[in-house]
């Protein structure tokens, strides 16, 4: 663990770490290379979650399920978002209007460009998994003449 060439836990501008439940203590010169293992190992797993995370999400893609928090806005107000940016209406116009009629966002706060971009994209993600759904299953399926002759023999 360094930073610019330098143990961060050694600096003398550092306090000292004093983990009670493993016995670590980073005053002292034997428990520093513990430390140094212990932040090893954690940003390893980190690195882990994130691959193991990334994987599982690929794998929704792919099955034309979404990867992440179900869209907490209504399904109207959603479409009718996405509806305005097909249309060609201004990021920043869309969100002035929905912030003039008090429409509240998903968390109840004010509505910014960045914001109504990301639930027309959310609507566009929506629309690709259904038809790459619906491209798999297609593909799934057997061939009718195929399932006929199955059947007959």
């Amino acid at each position: 663990m360094t930073t610019r060439g330098h143990d961060p836990l050694s600096l003398p501008h550092c306090q000292a770490i004093v983990c009670l439940d493993i016995g670590v203590d980073t005053s002292t010169a034997q428990s520093q290379p513990m430390a140094n293992v212990f932040a090893a190992s954690a940003e390893f797993e980190r690195k882990l979650i994130a691959e193991r995370t990334k994987a599982s999400h690929q794998v929704r893609r792919q099955r034309g399920q979404r990867a992440g928090q179900k869209p907490l806005l209504p399904d109207i107000l959603r479409y009718r978002i996405a509806a305005e940016v097909a249309e060609g209406r201004s990021l920043r116009a869309i969100a002035d209007q929905l912030n003039a009629d008090l429409v509240p966002t998903a968390k109840g706060g004010r509505w910014y460009a960045s914001t109504v971009r990301h639930v027309a994209r959310s609507v566009d993600l929506e629309r690709t998994l259904a038809i790459a759904a619906a491209t798999q299953s297609a593909t799934d399926a057997p061939e009718p003449a195929a399932a006929a002759e199955e059947a007959a023999a």
